[in-house]
């Protein structure tokens, strides 16, 4: 009996996400005045980068909550990385930090399907854009983030989330 992890939906699940996470992830360095050719062709500044920034933040709680790893993975950048504090009543409070891949296989096992329809929520707030640059604060049901954005192969992408977990009865 093979194991789950080596499951053919997992394998591919693997191979896209290696593609998307370590073949795109080396950065290219141009002199100044050079024009900077990306993955995508020629950097080009954003035309509407709140709505841009919304609709990365809109998919990345939307692929969570529906357990859809490609979604999610379209809105991760190859470097990305989740650092998490957990309150818990009469413990110490936790950190864990996990990678891009590691949020696509929670994603893809579900885990945010266990959030009932009715209670899945997705607000954000307190958006700061700065050029190329940006950071959030995204509400979701059960949990707050504070995510840090760059625009990246002429997409908005999610470097970095801090995320800040309550857990019933904590302060």
């Amino acid at each position: 009996m093979r194991h789950r992890f080596f499951s053919p939906r997992r394998r591919a699940l693997a191979a896209l996400a290696s593609v998307a996470l370590i073949g795109l992830a080396a950065p290219a360095r141009a002199a100044p005045g050079d024009t900077i050719v990306q993955a995508s062709g020629p950097a080009t500044p954003s035309t509407d980068a709140d709505n841009e920034l919304r609709a990365t933040a809109e998919r990345y709680a939307r692929a969570w909550y529906e357990g859809n790893a490609g979604l999610m993975a379209g809105t991760l950048h190859p470097e990305f990385m989740q650092r998490s504090v957990r309150h818990a009543a009469g413990k110490p409070d936790a950190i864990e930090s996990i990678s891009a891949m590691s949020l696509l296989d929670r994603t893809d096992r579900g885990l945010g399907r266990n959030t009932a329809p009715a209670a899945r929520k997705s607000e954000l707030s307190e958006l700061v854009l700065h050029d190329g640059i940006a950071s959030a604060r995204l509400q979701l049901a059960d949990r707050t983030e504070q995510l840090q954005l760059v625009r990246w192969n002429n997409r908005w992408r999610i470097l970095h989330a801090l995320v800040e977990v309550r857990e019933a009865s904590a302060p």
